[in-house]
């Protein structure tokens, strides 16, 4: 018979076998973890990049906008608005954006002067057509009088721009030799360009030099622009043609050859051909990129660019108003 000692042990033992089977099925009875992650929801589409934003290529330096000549007293105003990457804008800009402020006056002999430029109300026209805005020029202050002016810059608020005019000696300022010398020399570029398919019936016309002016845009050369025109008079249709031509040599070879650095070309029906001016040449900004300023009023109305000297020799335009005004 077992001694009281040997029944305790023989309990014991049997008591940790029972628990040591119970947890070991209450493990077996447990679900077995299965680690896993739980999908991040997905991100929002990224919105698309903002559009780039439409500028203008008005040269800034040159003021903020261009005031031209009027009628019945009044001025207008040409301001620079919105493009599409292109010289020429696409719609223009607000004139109480820039109104009132002061007006730097150039003529084609140099600056003229300064003046005060105010809105005015604009009046019902009944056409479809728009016009420019239209403004008042007043004496400056301590002015009495507006000076005799072609074009206008208007000046920030309490600033002004960096412009300088140019002057245009014109063919009826210079000696009759020079102004003779001159005629030839863009009559001869004006027949040298290569013809399109437009202008091919007209080869071997005359031109007829319309305007020449002739200026310095720095220290080394010589500019000319001038306004040709030459005309096939046939009864039925007549044509004509208009160029527009910048030319230029160098000072140091004053007996050498003018050569052209821009030209632009017009043809069609003499009625509807638009007629091109020159309005001013300027210096702008620092050290002072030579500019001219233009006008052309065609079928479409008016419209004003802006030509810049991009190298010597060559030059290009730098922005083109939309027209108005048909």
């Amino acid at each position: 018979m077992p001694s009281p000692s040997q029944r305790r042990a023989r309990f014991v033992t049997a008591g940790v076998a029972s628990l040591l089977a119970v947890a070991a099925c209450e493990r077996k009875s447990q679900p077995e973890r299965v680690d896993s992650v739980i999908p991040a929801p997905p991100l929002p589409d990224a919105p698309p990049p903002p559009a780039p934003v439409a500028t203008s290529t008005w040269d800034a330096q040159a003021g903020l906008a261009l005031v031209v000549p009027g009628e019945q007293g009044d001025v207008r105003l040409v301001v620079p608005g919105t493009g599409a990457g292109a010289p020429a804008d696409t719609a223009a800009g607000a004139a109480d954006a820039v109104l009132p402020g002061e007006v730097l006056l150039v003529s084609r002999v140099g600056v003229a002067g300064r003046a005060r430029a105010e809105p005015v109300a604009a009046a019902p026209t009944g056409s479809a057509c728009g016009s420019w805005p239209a403004a008042r020029l007043g004496p400056a202050s301590g002015a009495d009088a507006v000076p005799q002016w072609t074009v206008g810059l208007v000046q920030p608020a309490g600033g002004a721009t960096p412009v300088a005019a140019l002057p245009l000696d014109s063919l009826h300022g210079l000696s009759p030799a020079d102004s003779a010398s001159l005629a030839a020399a863009v009559t001869r570029l004006a027949s040298e360009l290569p013809a399109d398919s437009a202008s091919r019936a007209l080869r071997g016309l005359p031109f007829v030099v319309r305007t020449a002016g002739r200026f310095r845009p720095d220290s080394t050369a010589e500019t000319v622009v001038a306004v040709l025109t030459r005309a096939l008079a046939q009864e039925a249709s007549p044509i004509g043609e208009v160029i527009l031509l910048v030319a230029e040599r160098p000072l140091d070879l004053r007996t050498g050859r003018w050569a052209t650095a821009y030209h632009e070309r017009a043809v069609g029906r003499e009625e509807v051909l638009p007629a091109a001016e020159v309005l001013a040449a300027l210096r702008i900004g620092e050290p002072g990129r030579p500019a001219l300023v233009v006008a052309r009023v065609g079928e479409d109305g008016s419209r004003y660019s802006l030509l810049e000297r991009a190298a010597p020799g060559r030059w290009q335009v730098r922005w083109t108003s939309v027209a108005r005004g048909c």
